[in-house]
C-alpha cells in the first residue's frame, strides 16, 4: 500500500541521515505523496513538518500534495477541520513566497465543499472570487464540481436552485460544458434539496444527459 511505502522511505531517510546524505526535497515530497494517496495526512504533515526543520524550502506541488491528503481523507472528523488545515497551509504557502496552482486552489475548494459545513457553499464562491481577481487563473470544472458538492452537502432548502443557477454560469459565461461527474452532483443538490419539483427536474437534467453523452 502507500502507506508502506511511505514507511519504506522514510527508513531510508533516516538511513540517509544516519550516513550523513543530504535528503532534498524531491527525497521528502515522494514520501508525502504516498501518504497523500493512501489519505494518511497527519502522517504527510509531520513529513513537511519534517522538511522545514532541515530549513528545506518546499514547492507548491508538496504543499498541495498535503493538502490533497485532508480531501481524500474518509474521516469525517479529518474531513471536519480539513477546511483549517488547508488554509493554515496556504497561509504557509504564500508567506514563503510560493505561488499556488490551479490544483492548489482546486483542493482548498474540496476540502471545503467535502466539509459539509453550512457555510462552505459561501467558502467555496469565496475562494472562486479570490483566484480569478488575484491570478491568472481561470476555472476549471474541477472547481464548478466542488461548488455544486458544497450546495449538495450543505442541507440547505434552496440547494437545487443554486446548482442549477451554478450550471448555467458555468456554461454561459465560462464556456464550460458539464461532465458526468457535475451532472450528478448537480442531481444530488436537487435531491437533497427536497424541492416539490425535485423528480421533475431530475428527469429533465438526466435526458439532457442522455444527449450530451449517448
Amino acid at each position: 500500500s502507500n502507506w508502506s511505502i511511505g514507511r519504506r522511505a522514510e527508513s531510508w531517510l533516516r538511513r540517509m541521515e544516519h550516513d550523513h546524505i543530504v535528503p532534498d526535497v524531491v527525497s521528502y515530497a515522494s514520501i508525502i505523496n504516498a501518504y497523500s494517496r493512501c489519505s494518511s495526512p497527519h502522517d504527510a504533515q509531520r513529513v513537511l513538518d519534517g522538511l522545514l526543520a532541515k530549513n528545506l524550502q518546499p514547492n507548491v506541488i508538496v504543499y498541495t500534495s498535503v493538502m490533497s491528503a485532508w480531501v481524500r481523507t474518509s474521516d469525517n472528523l479529518q474531513l471536519a477541520e480539513a477546511p483549517e488545515r488547508v488554509e493554515a497551509l496556504w497561509n504557509d504557502m504564500i508567506s514563503n513566497n510560493i505561488q499556488p496552482s490551479p490544483q492548489t486552489y482546486s483542493t482548498i475548494m474540496t476540502a471545503w465543499a467535502k466539509s459539509g459545513r453550512k457555510d462552505a457553499p459561501e467558502q467555496v464562491q469565496r475562494w472562486i472570487d479570490s483566484m480569478l481577481v488575484d491570478t491568472e487563473i481561470t476555472t476549471n470544472i474541477y472547481m464548478w464540481n466542488a461548488l455544486i458538492h458544497a450546495w449538495a452537502k450543505s442541507g440547505r432548502h434552496d440547494s437545487g436552485e443554486r446548482a442549477t443557477e451554478i450550471v448555467h454560469v458555468m456554461k454561459t459565461q465560462f464556456d464550460i460544458e458539464p461532465d458526468v461527474a457535475i451532472y450528478n452532483t448537480w442531481m444530488d443538490a436537487i435531491t437533497k434539496s427536497g424541492e416539490t419539483e425535485a423528480a421533475h427536474r431530475v428527469d429533465k437534467i438526466l435526458l439532457d444527459m442522455e444527449n450530451n453523452f449517448i
